[in-house]
């Protein structure tokens, strides 16, 4: 169980990444690829935090290291939930 609460850390931590590198610069900075999209702001020498924004190039996209962090800690979740209720019966 203690691995469940450690996947909310991390899903907590990468969330609040999120929130301060879009609240510090009122949009989410990402690479000049995907700029025209959504809410996001090209990355230039004004942006505070760029290396929090979407900058991992991926074949569908791009990401940041608080999705990252997102996505892991909810697989750490479900995935100690599920070892959880195995163990349970």
């Amino acid at each position: 169980m203690r691995a469940y609460f450690i996947g909310i850390g991390t899903f907590v931590t990468g969330a609040a990444l999120q929130l301060l590198v879009v609240h510090l610069n009122s949009g989410m900075p990402a690479l000049d690829l995907c700029a025209p999209y959504r809410q996001y702001i090209p990355i230039t020498s004004e942006t505070k935090l760029a290396f929090l924004g979407d900058i991992l190039r991926h074949p569908w996209g791009v990401s940041s290291i608080g999705d990252v962090l997102m996505i892991t800690g909810l697989l750490i979740m479900i995935l100690s939930a599920v070892h959880y209720l195995r163990k349970k019966t």
